[in-house]
């Protein structure tokens, strides 16, 4: 099938028939959406406007997350407009205040790299706002030495104020530790990336730990 037979907005019945058999069919566990790619298979609307509706409402009634990586340029690059990260997470707010019984995850978390200085990150309190912070259904993804394995050393002490941070916001039951396995290994190996995250996490309880590194995600895939 080409693509300009599958666009969601103008023809979603094919784009949910393709949705319905990857979850009931072969036992998909989530559904991952790229926004920035959307522009490649003519998609010019933001993926919450009204067109995309038929198709989220049928994704909405499969009972799987939603994992959601926003633009790799906002997450990777160092002095992208704040404006323009922000609006990305707004949309995502839009999206959950529609679909509120939808778990959604933030691949990758916030765009660290755009907050970054020497000694640390810097989220504005205008991130937390702009994102469903407070939404007990949307999780934030921890994925730091993909990002700064090239900028700090082994074990990053420099991520330990953001991840106090990021827990008073979001809290520990809705962090996930992830690790971008295996563009990650340029930098660290995969246990290194679990003790980097592990040895920062010290001002919390050693389940509490656990719940980030893995528990959380193994509940939201029912694998506990």
């Amino acid at each position: 099938m080409s693509v300009e037979e599958w666009k969601i907005q103008t023809e979603p019945d094919p784009s949910i028939s393709k949705l319905d058999s990857a979850i009931k069919g072969f036992g998909l566990q989530g559904l991952q959406l790229l926004p920035d790619h959307l522009p490649l298979y003519g998609q010019t609307q933001p993926w919450d406007s009204e067109g995309f509706h038929p198709f989220w409402d049928a994704f909405a009634g499969l009972d799987v997350p939603l994992f959601v990586t926003p633009s790799y340029v906002s997450l990777a690059s160092e002095g992208d407009s704040l404006e323009t990260y922000l609006e990305e997470l707004r949309t995502i707010r839009r999206w959950m205040d529609r679909y509120p019984e939808v778990t959604v995850v933030l691949t990758h978390g916030f765009a660290w790299r755009s907050f970054m200085h020497s000694y640390g990150i810097s989220l504005p309190d205008e991130v937390f706002a702009a994102a469903p912070s407070g939404h007990p259904n949307f999780y934030v993804q921890l994925l730091f030495p993909i990002f700064f394995g090239g900028v700090w050393d082994y074990p990053m002490p420099q991520i330990r104020t953001t991840l106090e941070q990021v827990t008073e916001k979001i809290g520990v039951g809705r962090l996930i530790w992830g690790t971008d396995i295996p563009m990650v290994m340029r930098f660290v190996t995969y246990h290194q990336s679990l003790d980097a995250l592990r040895v920062n996490l010290d001002f919390l309880t050693t389940d509490e730990i656990g719940r980030i590194v893995g528990g959380n995600m193994a509940r939201l895939m029912g694998v506990e």
